[in-house]
C-alpha cells in the first residue's frame, strides 16, 4: 500500500470525525435530539479519543498494525452504513458514535506506524508532518462535502458515500497488510523493536551472532561486533574486571530475555545488543542479571512533553475556529452561512502549513527550528481579534493564524522519531499526542469562551500567548532530551571475555 492510501486513510477516519456537524439541522430532526444529545453525537468521538488513545497505542504496540488500522476502517464503514439503516434512536445513534470513536482511534493511532514502514527512515519525520495534515483535512472536507451532499441528497447520503469510501479503504489495507511487514523500521539512531531484549541484528546475510560468541585466536571470546547507531563497541582498552575480564555492561533486558546459553536470538534489522555478557560456569556466556526497566516499555518522558505540547497547539487552533465564527457575526454582522462558510476556509490553511512543516523537516530543518512558527500565533491573534480591522483583513490574518499553527502540529508529528526510545514504541507515543491532542480539543471551547465571555474578544490573544509560548516549551524541551536507551555508550557496548573460561 503507498504511503498516500495511508495519508487518504486518515482523512477519512478525520472525516467520519466531522461528518455530523454540516448535517446536525437535519440529524437532529430525524432522531429528535435535544441540543445536549446533538452537541454527544458531535463530539462522541472526540471524547474516545481523549480517554483511550494511549491504551490504544500500547495495545496495537505488539500486534500486526497493518490489519488493526484495517479493522478500523471497517468498523467505520459498518456503523456508518448502520446509522442510515437502524431506526432512529438517540441511545443508538451514540452508541455508534462510540464505535465509530473506536475504528477512528485504530487509525489514527496505528496509520502512522504503518507508514512508517512504507518510507525510508530519513524520510520518516517528513512524512508524519504530512500526517499531521489528515484531520485539519478530513474536517475541512467533510465540512464542504457534507454540506453540498447533506442539502443534495440529505444527510442518509452523506453518511452511506462516506461509509463506501471508508469500507473501500478498508479492503485496500486489509489486502496490503497482509503482503508487507507490519514492524516499522528504525528511524536513524534508534535500535528496532527488541533492542533492549540482548538481541543481535543479522541485518547482512550470515551476520550475527546464532552459534555463540566468536572465538578470537587462543580460544578466547572476541568481541562482537557493534551495530549501535553510533557505531560504538567494545574498544580495546576497556576497563577489566578481577580475572582479567572486562567488565559487563548493565543488562537492561527484561527477565528471561537477552544472551544466554551462549548464543543470542536473532532479530529483526537494526536491534543491537544491550545486555552485557558475563562468563558462566563451563564456559558459556550468561547474561548478566537484568534491570527492573527496560526501555521502550512504557512511554517516557520525551513523549509526554512533546504531546503536552501538541495539546497545546491543538487549543490554538479549535480555540480560534471555534470563536471565529460568533466573532464574525457579532463584530461585523454578518450571516450565520456566511461567517462559517469564512470559518471554514480559515480552518484548511493549516493543511499547507503542516505540508510545509514536511518540506522544511525533509530539507533538514529540526523540529524545534520548524515548530518556532507557532510563536507568532499570539501576534495574529491579537490582530484578528483586535477589532481594528475589517472583515477581509480579520480573515486574511486568521489564514496566516492557522497556516502558522498547522506548521506547529507538522513539526510535533515530525518530531516523534526523536523522542521514542525504539522503533516499537511509535504506536504508544502517537497515542499520547492523539490523546492529549484531543483533551486540548476539548478544552479550548469552553476555556476561550469563559475568558472572553463571547464579547472580550482581545482577550483571546491573552490565551493564545501562553499556550503557544509554552507548546514551544515543551517541544523544544521534548527534542532536546536524549531518549534513554538510545545513543548511549552503556546500552551500546558489548563486553570482551578474556581467556576461556
Amino acid at each position: 500500500m503507498p504511503p498516500a492510501t495511508t495519508i487518504a486513510a486518515g482523512v477519512a477516519a478525520a472525516a467520519a470525525l466531522g461528518k455530523v456537524a454540516p448535517v446536525s439541522d437535519a440529524v437532529r430532526g430525524a432522531f429528535g435530539l435535544s441540543a445536549t444529545w446533538l452537541g454527544l453525537v458531535i463530539s462522541t468521538i472526540t471524547f474516545v479519543a481523549a480517554l483511550f488513545a494511549l491504551p490504544a497505542g500500547e495495545w496495537l504496540r505488539p500486534r500486526a498494525v497493518g490489519g488493526w488500522v484495517a479493522a478500523g476502517l471497517a468498523v467505520l464503514a459498518v456503523a456508518g452504513g448502520l446509522m442510515v439503516a437502524v431506526a432512529p434512536a438517540n441511545g443508538v445513534l451514540v452508541g455508534l458514535r462510540v464505535a465509530e470513536g473506536a475504528g477512528y482511534l485504530l487509525v489514527m493511532v496505528g496509520a502512522p506506524v504503518v507508514l512508517a514502514s512504507q518510507v525510508s527512515p530519513r524520510r520518516l519525520a517528513p512524512a508524519l508532518a504530512v500526517w499531521g495534515a489528515c484531520v485539519p483535512a478530513g474536517l475541512a472536507l467533510s465540512a464542504v462535502a457534507g454540506g453540498v451532499l447533506g442539502s443534495a441528497w440529505g444527510w442518509r447520503g452523506w453518511f452511506l458515500l462516506l461509509a463506501v469510501v471508508c469500507a473501500v479503504l478498508a479492503v485496500v489495507a486489509g489486502a496490503a497488510a497482509g503482503t508487507s511487514r507490519t514492524s516499522p523500521p528504525s528511524p536513524p539512531g534508534l535500535p528496532g523493536p527488541g533492542a533492549a531484549d540482548g538481541a543481535v541484528s543479522p541485518d547482512p546475510p550470515g551476520r550475527g551472532v546464532a552459534d555463540g560468541p566468536p572465538k578470537a585466536p587462543g580460544g578466547r571470546v572476541a568481541a562482537a561486533p557493534s551495530l549501535s547507531p553510533l557505531g560504538r563497541g567494545v574498544a580495546d582498552g576497556a576497563p577489566s574486571a578481577p580475572g582479567g575480564r572486562v567488565a559487563a555492561a548493565p543488562s537492561l533486558s527484561p527477565p528471561g530475555r537477552g544472551v544466554a546459553d551462549g548464543s543470542l536470538p536473532p532479530s529483526s534489522p537494526g536491534r543491537r545488543v544491550t545486555a552485557g555478557l558475563l562468563s558462566a560456569p563451563g564456559g558459556r556466556v550468561a547474561a548478566e542479571p537484568p534491570s527492573p526497566s527496560a526501555p521502550g516499555r512504557r512511554v517516557t518522558a520525551g513523549p509526554l512533553l512533546l504531546g503536552a505540547g501538541f495539546a497545546l497547539t491543538a487549543l490554538i487552533s479549535v480555540a480560534v475556529l471555534s470563536l471565529f465564527p460568533l466573532y464574525l457575526s457579532s463584530r461585523f454582522s454578518l450571516p450565520p452561512g456566511t461567517a462559517g462558510a469564512l470559518t471554514s476556509a480559515v480552518a484548511v490553511a493549516s493543511v499547507p502549513g503542516s505540508l510545509l512543516a514536511g518540506a522544511l523537516l525533509r530539507r533538514g530543518a529540526t523540529p524545534r527550528a520548524v515548530g518556532a512558527a507557532a510563536l507568532s500565533c499570539p501576534v495574529f491573534a491579537g490582530l484578528v481579534f483586535g477589532g481594528a480591522l475589517p472583515p477581509g483583513g480579520a480573515v486574511a490574518l486568521a489564514v496566516l493564524l492557522l497556516f502558522a499553527a498547522g506548521i506547529g502540529v507538522g513539526a510535533a508529528y515530525g518530531a516523534l522519531p526523536s523522542v521514542v526510545v525504539r522503533a516499537d514504541a511509535l504506536p504508544a507515543a502517537n497515542g499520547v499526542l492523539v490523546q492529549l491532542g484531543s483533551a486540548g480539543t476539548l478544552l479550548a471551547p469552553p476555556l476561550f469562551a469563559a475568558v472572553t465571555g463571547l464579547a472580550q474578544w482581545e482577550r483571546a490573544a491573552f490565551l493564545v500567548l501562553p499556550a503557544a509560548v509554552a507548546g514551544f516549551a515543551l517541544l523544544a524541551r521534548a527534542t532536546a532530551r536524549r531518549p534513554r536507551g538510545a545513543g548511549h555508550p552503556e546500552h551500546a557496548e558489548i563486553t570482551e571475555e578474556k581467556g576461556n573460561r
